[in-house]
């Protein structure tokens, strides 16, 4: 039986990435602007395989609705985002080697037998994305595209607040569709899904440091890449945010001018723009990017450039009102958000001009966010 309080409904929201592994709880009556409750992150044991994976989960799980009951909440129901295709009874279809051994993974019985509630099991995309509709960069649109560039690139399309899934949950997985590739480009790469030629192989973070790699770059991480100088001992700028906030990022609300220039949207003051959704760039630390070492330059723009005519593409087939992106690549700020702004307005047809395209404004906690939004009752 489900224990009861007295207290505020409440909803845990759980997010395993191939990576990490956060929860938090949030008002069953949550509004656009709700709070996060009583968050926590633990590393995914992705190496100790699908058993170690899936009981790191639990613990965490259990342990925030204790501190959740201790706090008076009375948790109703659980919403679990997870790497990987899942279909209608919670279990995992496939997955990726980011987490050997996932396929299979029954979450929403574990979870259920588990914690005694109510559990929602989708995809860790499809969470942020929902998350992004209901409560952050893709509020109040009728049709968003939302793309996250990290470990992986995902994707998922979000209608009038609700989740487009399709037959087999992969609606929206730009990721793994075959990359649209510039002439004379490797067309088979291999992805971490088995396939070849998919964006996932060209776009991600570790493509994007493996192929820089592979020319002779010696930048250890992606943070390393994005910071790197021709001379040495230039100063930490610190961690790379997965979604600036309140800097002069550039207003890319409406860019019908970067199909006809060559150089580089200009900076604009954030005061001009309409909607501060709309702002996307990079922070004042990263804005000296032009000192970036040329090789670093090269290897994300072009990343940039096979993102960019992947997006135009979905954008033309799909007509979205606008189009979301995050996940950690996006910190690597206007090295890749400029090419990548300017490829996508020059192979969209004019007709999708005036479509925004903004970063994430929830961060770290969207897929907890919209896990927890799935499984409001």
């Amino acid at each position: 039986m489900r224990h009861r309080t007295n207290g505020i409904p409440a909803v845990l929201g759980i997010d395993i990435g191939g990576t990490k592994t956060a929860a938090a709880l949030i008002p069953a009556s949550a509004t656009p602007e709700t709070e996060i409750h009583l968050p926590a992150r633990v590393p995914t044991p992705a190496g100790g395989g699908a058993a170690a994976v899936l009981a790191a989960a639990l613990e965490l799980a259990e342990d925030r609705l204790t501190q959740a009951r201790a706090a008076g909440m009375d948790v109703i129901a659980c919403g679990v985002g997870s790497a990987g295709t899942i279909d209608g009874n919670g279990v995992v279809t496939h997955a990726t080697d980011a987490l050997p051994g996932w396929r299979g993974t029954d979450l929403a019985t574990a979870f259920t037998q588990r914690l005694g509630l109510p559990v929602t099991v989708l995809n860790d995309v499809h969470a942020w994305a929902l998350g992004e509709a209901r409560h952050g960069a893709a509020r109040g649109s009728r049709l968003a595209l939302v793309l996250t560039i990290g470990t992986g690139v995902g994707g998922a399309l979000v209608r009038d607040g609700e989740l487009l899934r399709g037959r087999n949950g992969m609606a929206g997985s730009l990721g793994h569709t075959p990359a649209v590739l510039p002439p004379n480009a490797d067309a088979d790469r291999p992805c971490p899904c088995g396939a070849t030629g998919h964006l996932e192989a060209y776009a991600s973070g570790p493509a994007i440091l493996s192929a820089y790699h592979a020319r002779g770059g010696t930048a250890p991480d992606l943070k390393s890449l994005a910071t790197a100088r021709h001379n040495t001992g230039s100063p930490d700028l610190g961690s790379l945010p997965t979604t600036p906030h309140n800097t002069g990022f550039p207003d890319l609300g409406s860019l019908r001018q970067a199909r006809h220039n060559t150089e580089p949207p200009a900076l604009r003051d954030p005061a001009e723009t309409t909607d501060p959704r709309n702002r996307l760039g990079v922070t004042g630390e990263q804005a000296g990017s032009e000192n970036a070492d040329p090789l670093a330059r090269e290897v994300i723009r072009e990343a940039a450039v096979i993102l960019g005519r992947s997006i135009a593409s979905a954008a033309t087939l799909l007509d979205p009102d606008v189009i979301v992106l995050g996940g950690g690549v996006t910190g690597l700020g206007e090295l890749l958000t400029v090419p990548l702004i300017e490829t996508i307005r020059r192979y969209a047809p004019r007709a999708l001009d005036s479509v925004p395209v903004r970063l994430s404004t929830l961060g770290a906690h969207g897929a907890v966010l919209g896990a927890a939004s799935a499984a409001m009752p």
